[in-house]
């Protein structure tokens, strides 16, 4: 019996992010039940950020980085082409405008057209180019799957998309973070964070929360992981803030295992998010977390009391309080760590594959 035939389409598979991330996760285990091919609508560099089984075949529509407009345009022709080329059982998209191009492109063509939306359709609908691009493919696409209940349920609200269409699958955690290669250390003392130095990630709120938290606790250390747009801006600010003694600009890791280990608390200061891959690792290291928290993502992971904290949206001095509380409360932190446990099943590797085994190979039937 002849094995179905996956695209997964997605926006630029050379670049560091977490669709990127989820892409890389998820096709390592599809692989093991379809022949998939990973379709990306540009091309920014010359290699993958994240890893990607070599058995797996990766078309680019356009072999540069461009901009949407171009991505509209071409890649949709160039798409097109692909898609009336091989019959694709399943044409799996990630993300908004891959959702979007995906759509237009299958017009006349009829492939099973899947969409997922990493993001939370709460947090943009003042973006009206987004939007748009999301009600294009709520009616075009045969299922839309969201990260969270959330949006599943705004999609329904806001689109009168049929609730037969929508179902809910979480980012994963991956089985490998499941374990620990050096114990968990309350006394640790340094804050983490993993992010893209871009608008919405908040890193003008990091360096007030870091600001606030020096002037208590002046020894605080904060390891920063990521790059992105804004990062050599950031850079300087950090400077003039006098704070680079205390906010540690780490650039890029391929392998953020140990990273993980060695801090005490996880932070998470955007301004949005959909459900965060970073939160899912610290959740899976076993690593308290601090969040604002944001309508979507964050307070389906943190527990507040629990595993972790969330603040109030934005409220800075707050955030930076209970931070450095956290930080020098060594019992609580350790029982946060043990009850990080408890909330890690319905994010499992294995639960997650098998949601979307149903949906690719049945159809969600």
């Amino acid at each position: 019996m002849s094995r179905k035939k996956l695209a997964v389409v997605i926006n630029d598979i050379t670049t560091m992010g977490g669709v990127q991330k989820i892409c890389s996760v998820l096709c390592s285990e599809f692989v093991r039940m379809y022949d998939v091919t990973i379709v990306s609508l540009g091309k920014t560099n010359e290699s993958f950020y994240y890893d990607f089984p070599n058995d797996i075949k990766v078309i680019y529509t356009i072999r540069e980085s461009v901009r949407i407009r171009q991505l509209l345009a071409d890649s949709r022709k160039n798409l097109r082409k692909v898609l009336k080329k091989n019959k694709y059982d399943c044409v799996l998209s990630l993300g908004v405008i891959a959702g979007f191009i995906t759509s237009l492109a299958n017009i006349g063509i009829g492939r099973y057209h899947v969409f997922a939306d990493h993001g939370a359709l709460c947090n943009q609908l003042d973006d009206k180019k987004a939007t748009f691009f999301r009600k294009v493919t709520a009616k075009c696409a045969d299922r839309i799957v969201s990260l969270t209940k959330t949006t599943e349920n705004d999609y329904h609200k806001i689109f009168k998309t049929p609730k037969d269409k929508l179902l809910t699958i979480p980012n994963p955690i991956e089985d490998s973070f499941l374990n620990r290669d050096i114990p968990y250390n309350p006394k640790n003392g340094t804050v983490l964070s993993v992010t893209r130095f871009s608008e919405e990630k908040g890193i003008d709120l990091l360096l007030k929360i870091a600001k606030k938290a020096v002037s208590i606790e002046p020894d605080l250390k904060w390891k920063v992981y990521g790059d992105g747009p804004e990062f050599d801006f950031y850079k300087e600010q950090i400077e003039k803030e006098n704070l680079d003694k205390n906010i540690l600009l780490m650039g890029s890791a391929t392998d953020l295992q140990p990273v993980y280990e060695d801090a005490a608390v996880f932070a998470l200061t955007s301004y949005r998010e959909g459900l965060p891959v970073v939160l899912l690792e610290s959740l899976a290291k076993c690593l308290p977390m601090i969040s604002f928290d944001v309508k979507t993502g964050a307070n389906e992971i943190i527990a507040n009391g629990e595993n972790g904290l969330l603040v109030p949206c934005y409220d800075t001095e707050l955030f930076a309080v209970k931070m450095v509380d956290l930080l020098r409360d060594s019992k609580r932190l350790e029982e946060m760590s043990l009850n990080c446990r408890e909330y890690q099943s319905k994010f499992l590797l294995c639960h997650v594959v098998e949601m979307w085994d149903d949906v690719i190979s049945r159809g969600g039937k």
